[in-house]
């Protein structure tokens, strides 16, 4: 009689998920305690435990008031610009963003160590403060016919004026 006396083994593991993963063939969608029995190199039971946290982040955005609101309050910002193919924009790094050019932006949100961006909103200016100076628009006139005057009284410098449709695109620019 041969008697061999085989050792089973275990382990813990603390696993962090940015998406939900496939381990062993086994899709892993959720946090929680996850406990598996494998077979170890001794042909014994090897019992895994692993505690998994999958990061959820939520990369809705609503655009109101002029300024674009990252949804995610527990996550790090930064906005990009869409337009210049997702160039971050310096110092734009809090949950509003209150663009001073009309395009496409999107934000990157990072949370427990994984990232994720949103789709390009688009955010339309009107005019601002800084780009009138002292000085006053009037579009006119309301309703109107198809064609629109504008009168820009008192604004010091170049400007370019671009207006746009009701969905984003631009109709019209001059400098």
């Amino acid at each position: 009689l041969e008697l061999s006396i085989l050792i089973s083994t275990g382990d813990s593991l603390a696993l962090t998920l940015c998406e939900p993963t496939e381990i062993n063939g086994e899709l892993i969608d959720s946090s929680g305690t996850w406990v598996r029995v494998l077979q170890n190199v001794a042909g014994c039971d090897s019992v895994l435990v692993l505690e998994v946290l999958l990061v959820e982040i939520d990369t809705s955005v609503q655009y109101e008031g002029g300024a674009l609101r990252a949804q995610d309050t527990f996550a790090s910002y930064q906005w990009l610009d869409c337009d210049q193919g997702f160039v971050p924009l310096p110092g734009d790094t809090n949950a509003v963003f209150t663009p001073v050019r009309t395009g496409y932006y999107a934000v990157a949100l990072q949370k427990d160590g994984c990232t994720d961006t949103s789709a390009c909103y688009f955010a339309m200016v009107v005019a601002t403060e800084d780009a009138l100076g002292t000085g006053s628009l009037k579009v006119f006139p309301n309703p109107s016919n198809g064609q629109l005057q504008l009168e820009i009284a008192g604004a010091e410098g170049a400007m370019i004026l671009s207006l746009h449709a009701s969905g984003g695109r631009e109709v019209f620019r001059r400098q």
